[in-house]
């Protein structure tokens, strides 16, 4: 049975508290799991209020409980590179939407020749992290594929450089 700990306690922005916990109670299609240890964890924070927020660490990717989590290929012909990608939506205060965005590579793939594609896992790659402020959530969801070849430059620039 995995043990939760609380590693740190902040106020959000509505003066909430925000939990920091670890591992991250996290199920394959990233939601956070409710088991009974993490209930009991936070059930004395939730006693004087009546929503929290939760932020982890999943996989070296921080995130929180409005977190979307999926995969993410930016290329070109013969090379992409696939990035895992959280996003967490945060209440900015203003009626925009916040949004913090994290990728980080985690495979190379190449076409030597037509139909033979090579695969290689990326290790220890940093995590790019971008914090963007929107008019409405309709454009934080599409700027994904900017701020996803913007990391992918930078990513791409550090290899040749390596």
């Amino acid at each position: 049975m995995l043990r939760f700990s609380i590693v740190r306690v902040t106020e959000g922005v509505r003066g909430r508290p925000m939990l920091h916990i670890e591992p991250a109670p996290l199920s394959r299609d990233g939601i956070p799991e409710l088991s009974e240890a993490l209930a009991s964890t936070i059930a004395p924070y939730l006693k004087n209020a009546d929503n929290i927020s939760i932020r982890f660490v999943d996989r070296g990717l921080p995130t929180t409980t409005t977190a979307v989590v999926g995969t993410y290929d930016v290329g070109d012909e013969g090379f992409s590179v696939t990035y895992d990608v959280r996003i967490m939506l945060f209440d900015t205060g203003t009626g925009k939407t916040g949004s913090n965005v994290h990728l980080r590579p985690t495979r190379r793939n190449v076409v030597l020749k037509p139909g033979v594609p090579l695969s290689q896992d990326i290790v220890g790659a940093r995590t790019y992290e971008f914090r963007e402020v929107y008019e409405t959530n309709e454009q934080s969801q599409n700027d994904l594929d900017r701020l996803a070849r913007i990391a992918h430059r930078h990513y791409c620039d550090n290899a040749r450089r390596a």
